[in-house]
């Protein structure tokens, strides 16, 4: 279970978020590849293999999404402000209390409810970009080189899964 804070710094516990990718990973093996002067195709199911753990891990890092996905979150404690846990929100599709449909709105990440209510809350919504900014790119594809130039295990030292401008670089889009 985590603990979030709302705007309000009122306790609100999640108790689970699952999702389910809609779109494709916005970054393509060919583009990759160019990036990492890399012309052959031996590797290529590796490779893309690598794309889609780095977006993986950046995504449950960062609480951010990198590829389209209809998201699934349950609360057992809320208030009247909640902030969604994955951005950015692109439309909220339903809103429960205990199977029970409740008026809500939506301003951005956080939704409002008129009205306090005790339950179990579900919230199913879609979050992606629609055009992944720049700099999240560029954070994939260093972080990707990383981890294709560096796949040997290391032992007794601590290897960063993420590199450091990369990690600055998603920080920005960070939301807890």
């Amino acid at each position: 279970m985590t603990s979030l804070r709302s705007i309000e710094r009122n306790p609100t516990i999640l108790d689970s978020i699952t999702w389910v990718n809609t779109g494709d990973a916005p970054i393509s093996l060919y583009k990759v590849k160019s990036w990492m002067k890399e012309e052959e195709s031996d590797n290529d199911a590796d490779i893309d293999d690598l794309i889609n753990e780095v977006i993986d891990l950046v995504e449950n890092s960062y609480y951010f999404t990198i590829t389209d996905k209809t998201v699934t979150a349950l609360w057992s404690s809320f208030d009247r402000k909640l902030t969604l846990p994955m951005a950015p929100v692109i439309e909220v599709t339903s809103v429960k209390v205990a199977g029970e449909e409740i008026d809500f709105h939506v301003n951005g990440n956080i939704i409002h409810f008129p009205h306090r209510r005790s339950g179990e809350l579900e919230v199913v919504y879609k979050t992606g970009w629609e055009t992944v900014p720049v700099g999240i790119l560029l954070g994939l594809k260093k972080a990707i080189l990383s981890a294709y130039e560096d796949r040997q295990d290391v032992a007794g030292m601590s290897v960063e899964l993420i590199p450091g401008h990369s990690r600055q670089i998603f920080k920005k889009y960070r939301r807890y």
